[in-house]
């Protein structure tokens, strides 16, 4: 096997020299004690004092050996070769100096030399595994010990051991030895399986983590791209949807106004298909707000139903909403609005006749909060499926519907987000249901009782007597806005800058300041808001942007002024208007 540097930068000889050192910093203590104990037995017959020096001199090459290993086994600006040559010396000295007690033989009983013969053969089984088999060096010191052994027994003299005796011992050391060394073979060729098999393991996992690196790579250039190029994606749809508003107050003949209404659906259709598109955008970068806060239901449910008034009505379809008075739960509101807002959507576009209710009910202290329809329902086989990103049901689909197969899975990851399961119950030819449930809460001691009745006819009684001032930077969301708004009869004055708007605000003194957030790329919006209001106080404001990042939200939010993000349906933006000028209570003094 090639000893160049592999995937981690270790090297086959380099890892033996490391597992090594490992193995004889685990040993050092059981080395001490077998030499000592050694030494006891010889001094009993050749004296103490040659005894202790052998003991020293064993000791002394065995904390060589550990430390010296040790020392290569971190020295990696050697070479390999360097380094085995240094390790194999250091075990050479060591097994010499373990088979000089074989020199005691003359002065002992046979006794003695089976426990010095026994003590070698478990020093070079030790070995064996501490040096996992590699040859080179354990060859040597196995001949160092146990062949000197067997020598030994041929030709010490010792007047107790017999011919027959030597013989046989020195066959088994002859024996023993072969064995090992053998072992050894397939000892090493283990390890060197297990070091490529490591190698192999680390590749495939560098291999497999590029792969990956790619592909978030990819997918985060998508997402930056989807959230940069989310302002001037939404700009003219947004300025479609205002002038097909704008168009369809016109009077015009029956096949024109046919025109218009198909060409409405479209721009309705588009807005959906952007904002699911721009929404898996926002959660793969995790731009979603996570706040957790008391919501009542009946209100909720109620303007969502008011939301999507017209595009009930379009299908001619009828949306309910049911809901007891009081109801109140504990989620992050933005999550929620989103997973009911699709999930109606997605029933209003696959229901052809009947109705779409938007309910929640309590039961045991649990709130189920849903969206069920009359639609075609969902075979059983589907429904697994249905959350996935760009699937499609297959067979009982409207042939008018138009769809990319996000709505639902967008959904899937927003209740994840929010730490809620989606339930779905379904029938073939009778509907579907989708539902949320979550803790029912005790109403907060300020709220107020809602019936949610207030956003539903928030346009101004009188829109001919107010004054608006649009400011947008992009010329067709602001003479689009100007259509629309000029339909609904309000007095429309527009500036494309921060120079001309406050020029007008001067001699125009709106009431109400219509405002894209981002006036040349900043956030200037709230600074025209802020320097307009110098003028005149109270100034009502909403404000528009195709930025729907928590940043621009928490910046109008502090700004005490709503945020519609673009595209913008007309009944959205009548609602905010009438939100903005509707009369503020009295602070109490």
């Amino acid at each position: 096997m090639s000893t160049t540097a592999p995937v981690d930068g270790r090297t086959l000889h380099g890892e033996w020299i490391r597992l090594v050192a490992e193995q004889a910093q685990r040993m050092t203590l059981q080395r001490y004690l077998t030499c000592a104990l050694v030494a006891a037995l010889v001094g009993v017959h050749a004296g103490p004092a040659p005894a202790l020096a052998w003991w020293l001199l064993a000791a002394t090459a065995v904390t060589v050996r550990t430390s010296g290993v040790a020392r290569l086994a971190r020295r990696r600006r050697l070479s390999d070769r360097e380094r085995l040559w240094r390790v194999a010396r250091l075990y050479w000295i060591s097994g010499a100096v373990q088979g000089s007690v074989l020199l005691f033989f003359p002065s002992l009983p046979v006794l003695l030399w089976g426990v010095i013969t026994v003590y070698l053969v478990g020093s070079c089984s030790a070995a064996l595994h501490a040096l996992a088999g590699y040859r080179p060096i354990f060859l040597p010191y196995c001949l160092l010990t146990l062949g000197a052994s067997t020598v030994a027994w041929l030709l010490a003299p010792g007047q107790d051991v017999g011919g027959f005796e030597r013989l046989a011992f020195a066959a088994l050391g002859l024996a023993f030895t072969t064995t090992l060394l053998s072992q050894a073979k397939g000892t090493y060729l283990v390890f060197r399986e297990s070091f490529a098999m490591r190698q192999e393991r680390l590749e495939l996992s560098a291999q497999l983590q590029a792969a990956l690196a790619d592909a978030e790579a990819a997918n985060a250039a998508k997402t930056r791209f989807l959230a940069a190029a989310s302002h001037d994606l939404r700009q003219p749809v947004h300025a479609l949807s205002m002038f097909t508003a704008a168009l369809r107050r016109r009077p015009m003949e029956s096949r024109t106004a046919t025109i218009a209404e198909q060409l409405d659906r479209a721009v309705r259709s588009l807005t959906i298909e952007l904002d699911a598109l721009l929404d898996i955008s926002r959660l793969e970068a995790d731009a979603v707000t996570r706040a957790r806060a008391p919501v009542e239901l009946q209100g909720l449910l109620s303007r969502m139903a008011a939301e999507s008034a017209a595009f009930v009505a379009q299908k001619g379809l009828v949306c309910r909403t049911r809901c007891a008075e009081g109801l109140w739960v504990r989620t992050h509101p933005e999550l929620l609005q989103r997973i009911l807002r699709n999930l109606l959507t997605n029933a209003v576009k696959y229901t052809v006749h009947g109705s779409v209710e938007l309910y929640a009910e309590s039961s045991d202290g649990k709130v189920r909060i849903g969206v069920l329809d009359t639609g075609p329902g969902i075979p059983p086989q589907e429904q697994a499926r249905i959350f996935e990103e760009f699937y499609r049901v297959q067979g009982e689909v409207p042939a008018e519907v138009e769809s990319y197969g996000l709505g639902l899975a967008i959904v899937r990851r927003l209740a994840t987000l929010a730490g809620l399961e989606l339930h779905l119950e379904s029938r073939l030819g009778w509907g579907s249901r989708f539902w949320l449930e979550l803790e029912a809460i005790t109403p907060p001691p300020a709220a107020a009782p809602s019936s949610g009745a207030e956003d539903a006819d928030l346009a101004p009684e009188r829109p001919g007597e107010i004054r608006v001032l649009v400011v947008d930077d992009e010329p067709q969301p602001r003479l689009a806005t100007q259509a629309l708004l000029e339909a609904l009869g309000f007095q429309v004055r527009v500036a494309a800058c921060m120079r001309s708007a406050m020029a007008l605000a001067g001699t125009l003194s709106p009431q109400l300041l219509l405002t894209d957030l981002r006036l040349d790329r900043h956030m200037e919006g709230l600074d025209l808001l802020a320097q307009v209001r110098r003028q005149l106080p109270g100034l009502a404001a909403v404000v528009l942007s195709g930025d729907t990042s928590p940043e621009a939200l928490a910046a109008t939010k502090a700004a005490g002024v709503e945020l519609l993000h673009k595209p913008v349906t007309p009944q959205c933006l009548q609602e905010a208007i009438g939100r903005a000028l509707a009369p503020r209570p009295a602070l109490p003094k």
